[in-house]
């Protein structure tokens, strides 16, 4: 990925929707965890999981233009992936950014983490998932 923030953004954009999920999951796996992409489609609202040392991890990925938010009923509907999956955590990540009702929602819960089109950039800047 190219180091300029504005040609990561459009690079991210222009990637097909399943190898944006990779791309994301890739960051988890260089951090020595195993973690994989789920198929294309019928993925119950995970994209990918990461078997982390202290447990199971989703991840979610919304490939969204700036000025299309994640909104609150997508991180409702995660965290009842988190729930059912059992998982540890679970990450939303968007090339965009998240509603306010959305953030709120995410703040009632202590498995939800909201990765946004600017954290996002900076995991592509440091080579890593910061948790």
């Amino acid at each position: 990925m190219p180091v300029d923030e504005a040609e990561t953004r459009k690079r991210l954009m222009k990637m097909d929707p399943y190898a944006f999920e990779a791309h994301v999951v890739s960051f988890f796996e260089a951090e020595g965890v195993r973690a994989w992409v789920t198929k294309k489609s019928n993925d119950m609202g995970v994209d990918g999981f990461v078997d982390g040392p202290d447990g199971l991890i989703v991840i979610q990925c919304k490939r969204y233009a700036l000025d299309n938010l994640v909104g609150a009923p997508e991180v409702q509907q995660f965290k009842g992936v988190i729930e059912e999956n059992e998982a540890l955590k679970g990450y939303i990540v968007t090339t965009s950014y998240f509603s306010t009702p959305a953030q709120a929602s995410a703040a009632k819960s202590d498995r939800v983490v909201l990765v946004d089109g600017d954290e996002l950039i900076r995991w592509h800047r440091e080579e890593r998932v910061t948790r």
